[in-house]
């Protein structure tokens, strides 16, 4: 399980780096204060935190892009292929469409393969063009000290060019620490999280396609779609529940002995499915079920039964005739219970 952001920056980094942006702002409303009579204080101010502005988005989107994590094209939801959900599943024999460890659909790197051009591109360009870089922010020192405020003097010109020197150095580094802290910290628990949801969703589509091969009676495939469901997004409550009938089935076979061993198993499955979903109502009911069939205490069959008519009373109609039950049907409580 992926760590939350705020447990990685256990030092609030980028908090530290957000109040140092701010506090560079105030420098630079500071700074203007020494020329309000000489009518450049608006000048200053909005130049100067203007060009803060861009410098700290341009680090950012730098740091960005350096800090960009990569990503598995094997991990992630396997999203199945060929079917929507609640339609007609593919056959469980073709590999193609779902197989272990593949998927049909794949987790888009363009931005992590953008990532490392840029990142080749900035850092070989910035090598062979590195004895021009000072004179660039010469130039550039240049143009934005004449927009701060204008100058007749080279006293004047040298502390405006060394004032915007000090926006663009601060500005930019502390941009680039926030993109690539950010990037790095939180980016990569937003893209689990998002896949996290694919594969949820994909757990669904697996349960729904062995809900339906469970209702035409082909309990081999929806053996295979709900273990397929289950490795997906162990936490469906509904695919374990369906994996505890599907055990049942295949327990009672007809002409042979009750297989226990199945039936326990099933029992575990729908077991499981109450403790994810407190208030699944068929939950209850299915372990009641089993109980009752593997001969267990009259107390729990009925404990389990009372909770499952709490939450859904339509199931009393279904446990006055229910076969599984029949070691209890002539109870006094269970009467009680399904009056």
């Amino acid at each position: 399980m992926m760590r939350k952001p705020d447990d990685e920056d256990k030092f609030r980094m980028l908090s530290r780096l957000q109040v140092a942006a701010l506090i560079g702002v105030a420098f630079i409303i500071v700074y203007s204060l020494r020329f309000w009579r000489t009518g450049a204080l608006a000048s200053i101010i909005g130049v100067g935190i203007l060009a803060a502005g861009a410098f700290l988005l341009t680090g950012f989107l730098l740091g960005f892009i350096f800090g960009i994590p990569r990503t598995s094209k094997d991990s992630g939801g396997q999203s199945p292929a060929g079917s929507a959900p609640g339609g007609t599943p593919p056959d469980a024999s073709h590999k193609n469409a779902v197989g272990a460890g593949n998927s049909g659909i794949e987790p888009n790197s363009n931005l992590v393969e953008i990532s490392d051009w840029l990142t080749k591109i900035i850092v070989g360009v910035g090598l062979v063009q590195l004895n021009r870089i000072p004179g660039r922010i010469q130039d550039l020192t240049t143009y934005i000290g004449n927009g701060l405020r204008p100058c007749d003097s080279e006293m004047c010109r040298q502390s405006s060019e060394a004032f915007a020197l000090g926006i663009i150095l601060f500005f930019f580094c502390v941009g680039f620490l926030i993109g690539y802290l950010w990037a790095r910290l939180y980016l990569p628990y937003a893209l689990a999280k998002a896949q996290s949801a694919t594969q949820v969703d994909t757990g669904w589509t697996y349960a729904d396609w062995a809900d339906q091969a469970y209702d035409a009676g082909d309990y081999d495939k929806a053996n295979h779609w709900i273990d397929m469901a289950l490795q997906t997004d162990p936490s469906n409550a509904k695919s374990h529940l369906l994996k505890g009938m599907i055990l049942k089935k295949r327990a009672q076979k007809p002409g042979k002995p009750v297989d226990k061993g199945l039936l326990q198993q099933a029992l575990d499955e729908a077991t499981k499915a109450a403790k994810l979903k407190k208030d699944f109502a068929a939950a209850f009911y299915n372990i009641a079920c089993y109980k009752a069939l593997l001969g267990g205490a009259k107390a729990e069959v009925l404990e389990n039964l009372s909770r499952a008519f709490e939450l859904n009373s339509n199931l009393k109609a279904d446990a006055s005739g229910d076969d599984d039950l029949a070691s209890v049907r002539d109870d006094a409580d269970f009467k009680r219970l399904t009056a």
